[in-house]
């Protein structure tokens, strides 16, 4: 005698039902461990990178100046946490006239210089490059409404589009020369405040000015290294005091990393 087709069905897949369940337990199990050291190796994997990276970068700076040492590595332990977890959010430095956080500006490959300098806190922008071949090399804010800023103009001799229509195009000069490009026509009004000054500091000779862009104050210090024109800015309110100090102190630093070697001393 058979059983109805029914019933022979139904007990097929009553007596392979809990076999089934557990052949996909198995399965997910398997797969969750799977998962789980992946993400254990990525873990070692990330660590380990941002290890090397740490030290690479203490090592580049401390190279060149040894006193540096213990603060640089310091400093890094701070801003580059070996666990990403453990990152802190932005927040202004208590002083900004501190110099605890490295900063390094890798060489772009194209012949202008890199830089490294201490300064209050982190670069909160990468490397950046207009069309025009200038190059925003860090910002870095130390106050609320102040920042450093910190770009490679390009190379000296550059022609550069004119910013209105029917102006003549602009050659790049050296920083003495440009301390009277505030006078030539732009698109933004600029009014210089006080007289232009000239100084020696770790990175060349600099000439600085200072100017108003609306109810703000710019402060620039222009310098030129191999071919290369850079300025170090401090945008900030009317009311801050002390733009030249923090440039001041961030230029007493100052270490320029030359295109495809290691930072030497000026």
């Amino acid at each position: 005698m058979s059983l109805p087709t029914s019933l022979l069905t139904a007990s097929l897949a009553t007596s392979a039902g809990p076999a089934a369940d557990g052949l996909r337990w198995a399965q997910l199990a398997g797969l969750l461990r799977v998962a789980v050291l992946l993400g254990v190796l990525w873990l070692c994997y990330d660590v380990l990178a941002r290890l090397v990276a740490r030290e690479m970068l203490a090592r580049r700076i401390v190279r060149a100046d040894p006193s540096r040492a213990r603060a640089v590595r310091a400093a890094l332990r701070e801003s580059m946490p070996l666990l990403r977890w453990r990152a802190k959010g932005f927040v202004y430095p208590l002083d900004p006239f501190a110099l605890v956080t490295p900063v390094v500006v890798p060489p772009l490959g194209d012949g202008r210089p890199g830089e490294s300098f201490l300064a209050a806190g982190p670069s909160q922008v990468e490397s950046q490059i207009s069309v025009w071949g200038v190059r925003t090399d860090a910002t870095v804010p130390v106050a609320p409404g102040v920042a450093l800023l910190v770009v490679c103009l390009g190379r000296i001799g550059t022609v550069q589009a004119a910013e209105k229509p029917g102006e003549p195009d602009y050659v790049l000069r050296d920083a003495a020369a440009r301390m009277t490009d505030i006078d030539r026509p732009s698109t933004v009004t600029r009014v210089r405040v006080g007289p232009v000054e000239r100084g020696v500091t770790a990175a060349g000779e600099a000439w600085r000015h200072t100017f108003r862009v609306g109810s703000r104050l710019v402060t620039d210090t222009h310098l030129d290294h191999d071919g290369w024109a850079f300025v170090v800015g401090v945008l900030r309110p009317a009311g801050f005091q002390g733009a030249e100090r923090i440039v001041d102190g961030v230029l007493s630093t100052w270490r320029w990393i030359p295109d495809g070697g290691v930072a030497r001393e000026v």
